[in-house]
């Protein structure tokens, strides 16, 4: 069994019967992990010398839990389970139970209603509405003491912890809760979750001993292709280690191609076709939908790190070139210029409002945030600009 490092016994207690409740359904622990809580804050190291390719964690899907059966609440800053919808066996249910009492336990809903923007910025609706402005999805909130707020700070809370998930038997994916993995924190160079087949063995979830941070032992899971704001809006904290940029929403009028409206869905990726030329592309690339002759609209853009400098051009250049396979060469260049540097000045006036948005009456770690959260995200604009004024070939 790993070893646990705590600073509550009761915590430690907890950990052990999580533990135990997962080997005893298949899972697998590596005898390297070490799983910590200190202050509330859960994470899994290893400090052995283990290779970033070995399993830390197996959890087999009798042990992930189907969070769309489970109606829960927030009171008093304590989960509480309302109701589970459909079945539950004996054995997720006891999972559930553990993780809800591990969660209150650590405090999480007091540090998530801190560290959220959608509930820290509370009575300060204007900064809010910018920055969920930064992102295409802009769901509604109920008003805080309405019967409907405690469950949608649960709900909140438990979207920044499970991960999509398809069972055996399932053709769509269900978000499901994950008993030990849930301990690893996101690094942009972290672990996958590699979802393990029945045939090959049990079904079920694996991470790596993926440690990536020089001179640390803590483990860490990539959570998904998340920019700063991104982690910032789903995870409540501010990502440092990401080095693109997802585009704000902004409308963008190029010559000779017309309007084009760019979303910025973070979970939106193209699956289609590409040459083998731009297949590199695949990261950056958005779903194109043609609105009308004139007028384009892109699920997002990424504004990407240095070393890949040409990737907005390129993508660019890629959907011009689908719209019209006969452009001209120099217009090409032109629209794509044009459309970059639009887009790059909208970016900028969007977190320089932002900027301009935080005042003193804000509670001193949310400003502190959102101060991070502009400084580094303009950092990556100008480190773009940087990049792209260097000379051909460097």
């Amino acid at each position: 069994m790993a070893k646990l490092i705590c600073d509550y016994a009761a915590v430690e207690s907890l950990l052990h019967q999580l533990i135990s409740q997962v080997l005893e359904l298949g899972g697998r622990i590596s005898a390297d992990a070490e799983i910590v809580c200190k202050g509330g804050n859960l994470s899994i190291e290893c400090r052995t010398d283990v290779s970033p390719e070995a399993e830390l964690v197996f959890v087999p899907e009798t042990a992930l839990i189907p969070m769309s059966r489970v109606s829960m609440s927030v009171q008093d800053d304590q989960l509480v389970i309302h109701a589970i919808e459909g079945e539950l066996d004996s054995k997720r249910r006891s999972l559930l139970d553990l993780m809800v009492h591990l969660f209150n336990l650590t405090g999480k809903i007091r540090d998530f209603r801190a560290s959220s923007p959608r509930l820290s910025l509370l009575g300060h609706g204007h900064i809010l509405e910018h920055l969920l402005a930064g992102r295409h999805k802009r769901e509604p909130q109920p008003a805080p003491g309405t019967p409907e707020f405690g469950a949608f700070v649960a709900d909140l809370f438990f979207k920044s912890r499970v991960l999509g998930y398809s069972f055996s038997g399932d053709t769509e994916k269900t978000l499901a809760l994950m008993p030990i993995i849930d301990s690893l924190n996101h690094h942009p160079m972290g672990t996958d979750f590699r979802k393990t087949k029945k045939e090959k063995g049990a079904a079920g979830l694996a991470v790596r001993a993926s440690r990536p941070v020089a001179g640390s032992t803590e483990c860490f899971a990539i959570y998904g292709f998340y920019d700063t704001l991104d982690s910032y809006l789903q995870y409540a904290y501010v990502d440092q280690n990401t080095r693109f940029l997802r585009s704000v929403p902004c409308e963008l009028n190029v010559t000779g191609v017309g309007r084009v409206t760019v979303q910025a869905r973070a979970a939106a990726k193209y699956d289609g076709p590409l040459a083998k030329e731009i297949r590199s592309l695949r990261i950056f690339m958005p779903r194109v939908t043609l609105l009308a002759p004139d007028h384009i609209q892109l699920s997002h853009l990424i504004i990407p790190w240095p070393e890949r400098r040409f990737a907005l051009r390129r993508v660019l250049a890629e959907i011009f070139k689908m719209l019209d396979p006969s452009r001209p060469g120099n217009a090409l260049m032109a629209g794509i210029a044009q459309a970059e540097r639009d887009l790059l000045a909208q970016n900028l006036a969007y977190y320089n409002e932002l900027e301009r948005m935080i005042d003193p009456s804000l509670p001193d770690s949310t400003a502190t945030a959102l101060r991070q959260l502009v400084s580094i995200q303009r950092a990556r604009i100008q480190a773009y600009i940087d990049a792209i004024n260097q000379p051909t070939g460097a």
